[in-house]
Formats: structure tokens, C-alpha cells, sequence
């Protein structure tokens, strides 16, 4: 047993032997960071929200960082889902302790397995940068090959990461993705295959900015279980659900609830609408157009509907709905308690609940 005032996890990362196998191979699943780019609250927005986050440190949400680790392994390696910019604080309050120090490593060891990265925004490769300090481990970092071309560049026209304290030159070892590639990782337990979704804006013909967007099905071999991870995705496409399809976990995204959101909660200052930047709203998908009738109004329809609505018809265990805005009223302690009974309502349909709302540092096992 750990000495009291220490958790289980923290006992094993420093160095204590246990056997966590259990009876089978488990999955562990941690959102570390469950808000869109800026988190909750935000460092310059008093909204409703924000307002209350910011006097109430339970409401706060860190920025999108999953971390995946496997009870075969005592000492609790990580495999990252994206990296967000506040991943040095997330490690410290997920007690993600570096390994004991040795007489093989001395005093610094990594726990990062490696990364795999969604896309090219600030909310999902920030915490990168972290990597550029202390002792060389060149840890993959996976990601669409487009992403890795913008980040690190070439030996001749480095990008900035590359710049940032020679990170792929010392820290890092980028490994270039393309649709459909997979990796076997975790010591060869969790294979991740990359898979292309709709998010990024698109500025010519295979050219987005500022990269393409993978989402990834990674597979826990010794058990079979799956987890899909889009969490940001502007339409649930055929090929996106053929890989929720049977999945024990599907987490996506939830930035918005409803397609006009911004609008509505800034009084018409923003007009964007939440498919117009990339998200399928979770709860009211786009209006319809006044006048479209016929086939193109059905068209419409299936194309605009919102993900709970698609995913209600979609068999897969468990849908987790993550990377909240600030203006999202789902996670507002002042409205939650109606968008929960929402939830509730579709939930009580099956024998265990379906759709939940993801928290920063839950456990889930798979």
C-alpha cells in the first residue's frame, strides 16, 4: 500500500513496485484539459462564465490534453492526445511525477510514451514547447504530415518549433501521418491508426491552414476495447463513423451547442456560425434556409443535424462530448442542470448511460 497522502499512481511513478494488472488489462483514460482554445476562464474575458470560473477555481477547464496509460504497465507511461499550452500545470495536478531518479537515468526520466497531435491549432500543440528543456528522450510525436512539415520544416528552413531550443533536433523525433496510417505504441499495446476529418479551413486543392485534421482509433490489443478521439470535427462524415462505429469510447467535440451560438450569446457582435469554424454543435444543429424544400431540404437536414442527434443512432458505448467554449451554456453552472436532464432524457434509453459531458482529470477505464 502507498504511505497515506500519497494516490496510487503517484506511488507507482516514483518508483514503488506493484502489480496493477487486476484481473484484465485496463485502459486508463484521463482528460487532463477539456475547454477550446483559451480555456475557462479565459485570460481576458469576464462573461458569465468566465466570471464564475474565475471566483470559483472547481469551475475551470484547462486546454485539450488526453492522456492514455495501460495497467500492464506499473509505472503508468503516457501516451498523449494532443498537447496543449497548459500541459506543465495539467502534469502537476494529474501528480504525473517524473520516474525515481537512478543511477542509470540520474535525476530525470520521462514518463511520455509519445504524442499524437489532431491538428495545427495553438489549443492542441502548445504544451510542445514543454519538451525543448532538461534531457534529451526524442519521444515520437505523430501528427498529419502537413503539421509536422509547418511545426518542424527542414534542416535548411526550420520552423519555429524546430527553433524552440532545438526540439526536434534533441527533444523530439517527429513522425510524419497520412490517412490511414497506424502505429503500435505502449509497448505494443495500443495500436492508433490516423484518420482525416473535417475541421481546418482548406486554401487550395489538399492545402489547409493551418494543417489537416486527424482524428485517431486506437485499439487496446490485449483487450479489444477501443477509443475514437476527434475533438474537434465540423461533420460526423461516413468515414468518421465508420470508426465510432463499435467503439467502447468516442470522445468529440463539444465546443458549441448550438450551430448559432456566438450570435445569440453576444447579441449578433460575432456572426460566425459553430460549423462555419469547424464544430458540430452538440445539441441544435444549423437553421434551415427559409424557402428549401424538396430533396435539398432533406439533404440539408442530414447534413446540419447535430452530433447528438447522429450519434444517437450510431452503436457505440460511450460518446464523451469535450473541448468546451466559454460560451457553451452546457457547462455554465447556471444552465448545466437543463442541458444534463437533456442528456438524461436521450441517456434513459439505454440499459448505462450513452452521452456525458467530459471533466478535467476523470478517470475512465476502458
Amino acid at each position: 500500500m502507498p504511505p497515506f497522502g500519497i494516490s496510487d499512481e503517484m506511488y507507482r511513478a516514483t518508483g514503488a513496485t506493484a502489480n496493477n494488472t487486476g484481473d484484465k488489462p485496463r485502459l486508463l483514460i484521463q482528460p487532463w484539459g477539456t475547454a477550446a482554445n483559451g480555456g475557462i476562464p479565459q485570460h481576458e474575458c469576464f462573461c458569465p462564465l468566465c466570471r464564475a470560473a474565475w471566483e470559483d477555481p472547481k469551475l475551470r477547464r484547462n486546454m485539450t490534453t488526453f492522456r492514455v496509460s495501460s495497467s500492464l504497465d506499473d509505472y503508468y507511461k503516457i501516451v498523449f492526445f494532443d498537447s496543449g499550452p497548459d500541459l506543465r500545470h495539467q502534469m502537476m495536478e494529474a501528480s504525473a511525477t517524473p520516474y525515481r531518479a537512478t543511477l542509470e537515468t540520474g535525476w530525470r526520466d520521462t514518463r511520455t510514451d509519445c504524442t499524437f497531435l489532431t491538428h495545427g491549432h495553438y489549443d492542441h500543440i502548445g504544451g510542445l514547447g514543454l519538451y525543448s528543456t532538461g534531457r534529451a528522450f526524442k519521444r515520437p510525436v505523430y501528427a498529419p504530415s502537413d503539421l509536422i512539415d509547418a511545426m518542424f520544416g527542414t534542416n535548411e528552413n526550420p520552423g519555429w518549433y524546430a527553433k524552440l531550443g532545438r526540439l526536434d533536433e534533441d527533444y523530439v523525433k517527429p513522425i510524419p501521418l497520412k490517412d490511414g496510417d497506424a502505429r503500435t505504441v505502449l509497448d505494443r499495446t495500443l495500436r492508433v491508426e490516423a484518420f482525416e476529418v473535417p475541421h481546418t479551413d482548406r486554401v487550395g486543392e489538399d492545402r489547409y491552414h493551418p494543417s489537416r485534421t486527424f482524428g485517431y482509433d486506437a485499439t487496446f490489443l490485449p483487450s479489444g476495447k477501443r477509443l475514437v478521439f476527434t475533438p474537434d470535427i465540423k461533420e460526423l462524415t461516413e468515414e468518421a463513423i465508420r470508426h465510432i462505429e463499435g467503439a467502447n469510447l468516442y470522445v468529440v467535440d463539444g465546443t458549441f451547442w448550438s450551430d448559432d451560438e456566438l450570435e445569440r450569446t453576444t447579441s449578433g457582435k460575432v456572426n460566425f456560425t459553430s460549423t462555419q469554424l469547424g464544430h458540430i454543435p452538440i445539441g441544435e444543429g444549423a437553421r434551415k434556409p427559409a424557402g428549401l424544400g424538396g430533396l435539398k431540404a432533406q439533404e440539408w437536414a442530414k447534413k446540419f443535424r447535430s452530433s447528438l442527434e447522429v450519434l444517437d443512432e450510431v452503436a457505440v458505448e460511450h460518446v464523451l462530448f469535450d473541448h468546451f467554449n466559454h460560451s457553451n451554456p452546457a457547462v455554465d453552472p447556471k444552465t448545466s442542470g437543463w442541458f444534463q436532464s437533456k442528456l438524461d432524457e436521450i441517456n434513459s434509453k439505454y440499459k448505462k448511460p450513452k452521452f456525458s459531458f467530459a471533466k478535467d482529470y476523470v478517470k475512465i477505464y476502458l
